[in-house]
């Protein structure tokens, strides 16, 4: 039926891999996971992403490694200055808005350590800040769904269909 019935975790699933729905979804389903993970590693800069590490850690910063496997992929399909400069404008912008958002959770996240850390936990104000917290997911989701088409429109549908196979190879089965 699929090409793996038992997965690693060994208990059989009743959906296919992710890759069998490509050929429903499309593109935008396989070339997500790379530009959400560079997104993400653009967006987190050091102060947003490892704001629990000290600073004498070190070690790389994300957002530089997000851009060096932007411009690496995007070099891979053959594109030129032009589109990369554009791409690289949407993922500076995307980085924009989603830091904004980020800021927003430490609050977050005390709100939800104060409801469940007071004598007694107040469910109406949990459900409340599970709300909240699903609505700054969808907001993200939104960005990036958004940075995602925009980008795949500065490509020609040879480059998309590069991006594609490269994607598959990287992350593929």
């Amino acid at each position: 039926m699929f090409p793996r019935p038992f997965p690693p975790h060994g208990r059989p699933t009743k959906h296919p891999p992710l890759l069998l729905a490509v050929p429903i979804l499309g593109l935008p389903l396989l070339a997500l996971p790379l530009l959400v993970a560079g997104g993400v590693a653009w967006a987190g800069s050091s102060r947003h992403c490892r704001p629990h590490q000290p600073p004498w850690a070190g070690g790389p910063d994300p957002r530089e490694m997000g851009q060096a496997m932007v411009s690496e992929a995007l070099d891979e399909i053959g594109a030129d200055a032009d589109q990369k400069a554009r791409i690289e404008a949407i993922l500076e912008d995307s980085h924009e808005r989603l830091a904004s958002l980020h800021d927003g959770m430490e609050e977050h996240h005390d709100a939800v350590r104060a409801v469940l850390t007071a004598e007694s936990i107040d469910r109406e104000a949990l459900e409340n800040l599970r709300r909240d917290g699903l609505a700054a997911l969808d907001q993200a989701s939104v960005i990036l769904t958004a940075a995602l088409a925009d980008a795949a429109e500065e490509l020609t549908p040879a480059q998309r269909e590069a991006f594609a196979a490269l994607v598959e190879e990287r992350h593929g089965e």
